[in-house]
């Protein structure tokens, strides 16, 4: 079917998901070589660092043109900073721990004023999971969950680490599987082991995973990475932005409540697991290959994306598909951001997978929607104006 001859839906102003996958913060810790567990302590340090701005710069330049003879002011720039080292002289591992639940949010929106809409959702994910999107989407998450993308910066040590990851839900036996080949990019293939964590996260996703009441349950993941460190070695926790207070600290390091222990954001461990939306690199090949208008403003980049040069990840799923480093916004350039494809649900993506008998016949436009759902979010259009017209009509004439 021609994208021109489908029904475009228009998406209901409330439309929304709440996300299947819940996080905890990640707390990070030190074992010492006798095995007990420290909190890593995040500590204020002054230090003096050159003023190295261009502002600074063209100052400095503009002194040197008019008093070629006088030294300009080259005075350092006091600050305060934040800093989490590993301190204890027995530190042997970092360890970074954190849990997760998993449910089956995603078979139902969360809001919506538009049955038809919301109807065609649930047909459409239900669908999905019984052919066996489940699984497929399951078995990206628990790599990157095993591979440690959520480490971030603290990869720089991953030589030396390993992931465990500990799983359980009603009526089933905790299942637990050890990494040790972390990586900073994504690999979607199947780690020896992993079997039970995923077929758990498919069932806890589809709800087929049922408690004693006979209704979807969750399942419980508990993780933990442990990477050999070195006294005096600095750690990443995520970081805080303070924009408002002048004079002030603007950056700060996440910090448990009640004592400065150093944690990593939930959101920021979400982004990583989410790390799986490598579906949007078909359509942005073919675009440059066509020489499409729509990649206009990634024009630079496009001889480099087709002789192979730059090399295009996987990125966090994301309504818009914005690749966060290079700020480009893949998806919506394209126009296969989830917006717009729900504006193609009813006509377009539920008629093809009414037809669809597998696994193989799934695409990536629904891996995407999926994926989208089970992140959670709001996904809905603009206000009718007619609409709000009428309802704005209709209490007039009652107050009257």
């Amino acid at each position: 079917m021609s994208k021109s001859s489908v029904t475009r839906n228009t998406l209901p102003s409330i439309f929304s998901f709440c996300g299947s996958i819940a996080l905890s913060d990640a707390l990070m810790k030190i074992i010492t070589r006798d095995g007990e567990e420290l909190p890593v302590l995040v500590t204020a340090r002054g230090l003096l660092g050159m003023k190295g701005s261009d502002k600074n710069a063209s100052e400095v330049r503009k002194h040197l043109q008019e008093h070629p003879r006088e030294a300009p002011d080259l005075s350092l720039n006091p600050q305060v900073v934040d800093k989490a080292v590993i301190e204890h002289e027995a530190a042997e591992y970092l360890q970074v721990s954190y849990r997760m639940i998993v449910n089956a949010n995603s078979l139902k929106p969360h809001a919506s004023n538009n049955l038809d809409i919301a109807l065609a959702s649930m047909d459409f994910i239900r669908q999905y999971y019984a052919l066996g999107g489940s699984t497929y989407l399951a078995e990206r998450y628990i790599s990157n969950i095993l591979r440690g993308l959520w480490l971030h910066r603290n990869l720089e040590f991953r030589h030396d680490g390993s992931v465990q990851v500990t799983a359980y839900a009603h009526g089933v036996e905790p299942i637990t599987c050890t990494f040790e080949g972390l990586s900073a990019k994504p690999d979607f293939t199947v780690i020896d082991g992993s079997q039970g964590l995923i077929a758990l996260m498919a069932s806890a996703l589809d709800g087929t995973l049922v408690g004693a009441d006979n209704t979807p349950t969750p399942a419980f993941f508990e993780v933990r990475a442990r990477i050999r460190v070195f006294p005096g070695m600095q750690v990443y926790p995520s970081q805080l932005m303070n924009m408002d207070d002048q004079g002030k600290k603007l950056a700060y390091l996440s910090t448990r409540q009640g004592q400065r222990q150093a944690i990593m954001h939930s959101q920021k461990v979400g982004n990583a697991i989410r790390r799986i939306d490598d579906w949007y690199h078909k359509p942005l090949l073919e675009a440059a290959m066509a020489r499409s208008d729509a990649l206009d403003v990634m024009k630079a980049l496009t001889p480099k994306i087709l002789d192979g040069s730059f090399e295009l990840e996987a990125m966090p799923v994301e309504p818009l598909g914005i690749e966060r480093s290079l700020n480009l916004a893949y998806r919506l350039a394209l126009n296969i951001d989830v917006f717009e494809i729900l504006r193609n649900l009813v006509g377009g993506i539920n008629q093809k997978l009414a037809s669809a008998t597998g696994l193989a016949d799934l695409t990536d436009d629904m891996h995407y929607l999926a994926a989208c759902f089970i992140r959670g979010g709001l996904f809905g259009g603009e206000k009718d104006t007619s609409e709000a017209d009428a309802k704005k009509g209709n209490r007039k004439k009652s107050v009257a």
